[in-house]
């Protein structure tokens, strides 16, 4: 790459701060994606008790978070790139809150089922909006970091649905937890909608 093409590149580029700023939106939901993925871990007791269930349908509730999240992985990639960060972020948000509500309303295991599932198609489209709205706001020597940054604030998500999870859980309940974390991932689709 010449030097003159850097220099028209970088001149496209917004300003750094902006760049973090509208990408650390669409790595919250990447966020979100993380901490409900861990979430069912802190709350088994809850759960097998409220759903009237034993360890292996309990697992197998945990599991179709990851069987639909797998299921998104193509089809993320397609949507990210025909409608834009902007759009899917949004409306992945949306969708993903909605799953949260499901679930932590759920009165049978089939619906719990339900809004894991949605939970799990909805935040896989998280990390390819990151890495495509990186593309287009950073530099491609900034890439790597970008990615590196990703991955941090996902696998925080985990932390967060650890101990911080289990003290709300002990004191507000499960479904009151999760009903607190869909309204923040409502918030979240806002936001999105409106900066990115």
């Amino acid at each position: 790459m010449t030097k003159q093409h850097q220099a028209n590149t970088s001149q496209r580029l917004p300003p750094v701060s902006l760049a973090w700023l509208t990408w650390g939106l669409l790595a919250s939901l990447y966020f979100v994606g993380f901490f409900q993925r861990v979430a069912p871990a802190v709350m088994v007791d809850e759960l097998m008790r409220d759903f009237s269930i034993a360890a292996t349908l309990l697992g197998n509730l945990s599991a179709i978070y990851f069987y639909t999240y797998a299921a998104m992985q193509i089809p993320s990639g397609l949507l990210a790139d025909a409608v834009g960060p902007r759009r899917v972020g949004t409306a992945a948000a949306v969708v993903a809150a909605i799953g949260i509500v499901l679930f932590a309303q759920a009165d049978s295991l089939w619906m719990a089922s339900l809004g894991r599932g949605l939970i799990g198609a909805s935040v896989a489209v998280a990390f390819v909006a990151c890495m495509k709205l990186a593309g287009h706001w950073f530099p491609a020597n900034r890439f790597a970091t970008v990615t590196g940054v990703s991955l941090l604030i996902g696998n925080l998500g985990g932390v967060l649905a650890g101990v911080p999870l289990s003290e709300a859980v002990a004191s507000v309940g499960w479904r009151s937890a999760m009903m607190a974390s869909a309204g923040v991932t409502l918030v979240l689709a806002a936001c999105v909608w409106l900066w990115v």
